[in-house]
């Protein structure tokens, strides 16, 4: 005898309940996710949807597989055979209608259970999806606005500029900074900044905080030059102390100007930065006298600007140049003959722009007096020789050495040159530089100097009308004319260089007359390319 006993209505409905609200909630979530535009948040909650999703489904189906199993538990309860009389056959119906209303009652019980799971399951979905949409609406946190290197907002900043006289006592003092600290600023800050060495005119930037006691120094930043910068930080009995530097950006530029005057004149008529004539100068300061250019004399040069943000700050990399004296053109190409990540100027023969003597022992300057037999002095009011030139400069002008040698003699000549040093060249040759205000450090009797290094400074010591340098040359120990002494140039571009130097040559010169395609500038790549290989050979490790 076969005995079925169904699941109630209910229960299918409440099933089907559950099912589409699930649905519902899964598409409609997914919708609202991916209107918000954020592929992360859409997975979010698509992901919590999905738990919630399976918590109903699991909730429903466990209820009904329960009514099954009494279903199945009842029916094998109920066994009806032939042999069996008609009272028992009424009673194993009884009991067969028993086990169908106790199945019918639990399932009943199951589906009232399926409601309230699928109602609990309903609010988790909804609420994933309020997570999800509030999430996407919230926005991100704007960054912090860092000013060197320090959380602006967080403190109340002050700019000043240092006054002359002042020294780190009088800056912090103002805000409280005891002496003590002080003193452990200046020791903590000696290996990095020694501040002594404060100069007037230069900003620095405190950084306080406002508590019951008062403001109190948390940072204090001194700017020791446009780039550079040192950050002392104060906290309680401790003291940080860094060095830092402002985000330099470069921009290459090519200018051609024409000479009125001078060099410096002309940078500052054409709003030329000032570093680029120091530039121009070391360059051709071995073949262009800088002290007799004439007007309409011109120059293009290719270069580096330092920026940060928009202000200029220097200059960098000098690509190349062209300096027309006199009717001459006079070339400079960058080129590293040695491999030793120094660029060094030839000409467009390969010659060094580098000459054994430079044109000049200063930079700026005028002639006031030139190479002379018989010159009246200005003093002693009669004639006599003057066999040196006369570089009238202000007083602390830097006087460098006009070429490599050894120092023979330093310190005063009683006839009237007063602090004046005299240095031994190659090919017999001497220079003396007279009248100095005073000596470069390190220099001495004996000391071995380098072409263009610092000797000493311009002054008026003794027999002196005014701040000049008097120098003078000898070649044999016999006086000769500095602005017409013969400069031979230093070794020149080498057979194995001369392929690779004439490919940057020919690139530059392609330059200087004029835009050209990025793929024709030069670059530092070009001109260290043995630096270029191992930065390289690094990335890959």
């Amino acid at each position: 005898m076969k005995i079925e006993i169904e699941i109630p209505d209910r229960v299918v409905q409440w099933i089907k309940y559950g099912v589409i609200i699930v649905a519902c909630l899964i598409i409609g979530i997914v919708l609202v996710s991916r209107c918000s535009g954020s592929k992360d948040k859409e997975a979010e909650v698509v992901e919590a949807t999905e738990v919630a999703a399976e918590e109903v489904v699991a909730v429903v189906a466990e209820p009904v597989a329960e009514v099954a199993e009494e279903a199945v538990a009842a029916a094998e309860d109920v066994v009806i055979t032939e042999g069996m009389s008609k009272r028992e056959i009424r009673r194993a119906e009884r009991a067969a209608r028993k086990a169908a209303k106790r199945a019918e009652k639990e399932a009943e019980e199951a589906a009232e259970e399926a409601e309230k799971e699928a109602k609990r399951a309903e609010k988790a979905a909804r609420k994933a999806a309020r997570k999800g949409i509030e999430v996407v609406e919230v926005a991100e946190p704007a960054p912090p606005k860092l000013l060197f290197g320090i959380e602006e907002e967080q403190y109340d900043v002050i700019e000043e500029e240092v006054q002359s006289g002042q020294t780190l006592s009088h800056l912090l003092d103002v805000y409280g900074v005891t002496p003590y600290m002080v003193d452990k600023i200046a020791t903590t800050a000696k290996p990095t900044f020694d501040f002594r060495s404060l100069r007037a005119g230069n900003p620095y930037t405190v950084f306080l905080r406002s508590d019951s006691m008062g403001q109190k120094l948390y940072h204090f930043v001194y700017e020791k030059n446009n780039t550079d910068y040192v950050v002392v930080s104060i906290e309680g009995d401790s003291v940080l102390v860094r060095e830092g530097h402002k985000e330099v950006t470069l921009q290459r530029r090519q200018v051609s100007a024409s000479i009125t005057s001078s060099l410096w004149n002309c940078m500052m008529e054409n709003d030329l930065p000032a570093a680029l004539s120091m530039e121009m100068e070391d360059i051709f300061g071995w073949s262009v006298d800088f002290f007799a250019l004439s007007e309409g004399d011109d120059f293009t040069v290719i270069y580096d600007e330092k920026f940060i943000d928009t202000l200029r700050v220097g200059v960098g990399q000098v690509w190349g140049a062209l300096f027309t004296h006199n009717g001459k053109p006079y070339y400079a190409i960058p080129y590293d003959q040695g491999n030793k990540g120094k660029v060094s100027y030839w000409d467009e023969n390969g010659n060094s722009l580098r000459k054994q003597l430079l044109k000049a022992p200063l930079k700026f300057t005028r002639i006031s007096s030139k190479f002379s037999n018989a010159r009246l002095h200005p003093i002693y009011k009669v004639y006599r020789p003057h066999h040196g030139v006369d570089y009238a400069a202000p007083s602390g002008t830097p006087v460098v050495a006009i070429a490599d040698g050894t120092v023979i003699r330093r310190g005063w000549d009683s006839g009237g040159g007063g602090n004046y040093i005299r240095i031994r060249h190659a090919n017999n040759l001497e220079s003396a530089y007279l009248h100095l205000r005073g000596f470069a450090s390190g220099i001495a009797v004996g000391t071995y100097v380098t072409q263009g290094q610092l000797i000493g400074y311009v002054g008026s010591t003794g027999a002196s009308t005014g701040p000049h340098l008097d120098f003078r040359l000898y070649k044999g120990g016999t006086a000769i004319d500095p602005l017409k002494a013969p400069s031979e140039p230093v070794e020149p571009i080498n057979a194995a260089n001369k392929a690779a130097f004439e490919a940057i040559r020919d690139r530059v010169m392609a330059e200087l007359q004029g835009p050209v395609a990025d793929s024709v500038r030069i670059t530092l790549t070009d001109l260290y390319p043995t630096q270029a290989v191992e930065v390289a050979t690094v990335a890959e490790q």
